[in-house]
């Protein structure tokens, strides 16, 4: 949309003194800023002097590719957390920590509702979904311990990535995916908060002979209270 304003001042040609004020209201608007264009133009009869300025309405237009990609990332790093937890609760089955299987089990389930609301938030966004095949998730511990500073470690790797995108979505101006990304971010500081705790525990119980039970118990306990921060598609409070 654009605004067209044509200022006509019409002069003796000889008064020097209009055209110097003139001339002064060309330059004027010609160094306003924005889209604005002043034109000096004086008619071939040369008694007429025309100002014109256009003022130029343009709608800032953000480009949402780079967020397009940093979210398919950050939608297929979900399933490849929900992957991971489903093997390392294969782990603890093997080992008869069932109490730890359940909450990683339960863990890989939340995963997936984080990429389905990532996902809607794509489609209602208009991005482009790309799923990329998934690496076999490997588990290297040797100990309960072991687990889980791996997922903890897994879940710093994933805040790290959440900010860096929280970061670009700010630098582009693109203030939607921003928004969006905000729950990301208080959902991984519980995450990390979780497992930082259950790693405590494990080092507080030690090595005892009933040391694996008593770890089991423990998680059971803790994620028996642990839940997600926000539930993702719970529908907004009232009045909200």
């Amino acid at each position: 949309m654009s605004l067209n304003v044509a200022f006509v001042a019409e002069y003796a040609s000889e008064n020097e003194s209009e055209l110097q004020f003139i001339s002064a209201l060309v330059a004027a608007l010609g160094n306003s800023g924005g889209s604005r264009k002043a034109e000096l133009d004086l008619s071939p009869a040369g008694d007429t002097l025309a100002v014109s300025e256009t003022v130029g309405s343009k709608e800032a237009i953000v480009d949402n590719s780079a967020s397009a990609a940093v979210l398919n990332k950050l939608l297929n790093g979900e399933l490849q957390s929900a992957h991971l937890y489903w093997q390392a609760s294969a782990w603890c089955v093997e080992r008869h920590l069932d109490g730890c299987a359940d909450l990683l089990v339960t863990h890989a389930d939340e995963e997936l509702t984080h990429m389905k609301k990532m996902y809607q938030f794509m489609i209602d966004s208009e991005f482009p979904i790309s799923f990329t095949a998934l690496p076999a998730p490997t588990i290297t511990a040797e100990t309960v311990l072991e687990l889980f500073q791996q997922i903890l470690a897994h879940e710093g790797t994933v805040t790290d990535a959440v900010g860096a995108a929280v970061n670009d979505a700010q630098a582009a101006g693109d203030h939607s995916t921003f928004e969006f990304l905000q729950w990301f971010v208080m959902e991984q500081r519980g995450e990390m908060k979780l497992f930082r705790n259950i790693v405590d525990r494990i080092k507080l119980i030690g090595d005892g002979p009933l040391a694996l039970y008593m770890i089991d118990q423990e998680v059971t306990n803790i994620g028996k209270t642990a839940t997600d921060p926000v539930s993702p598609m719970a529908a907004p409070p009232p009045g909200a």
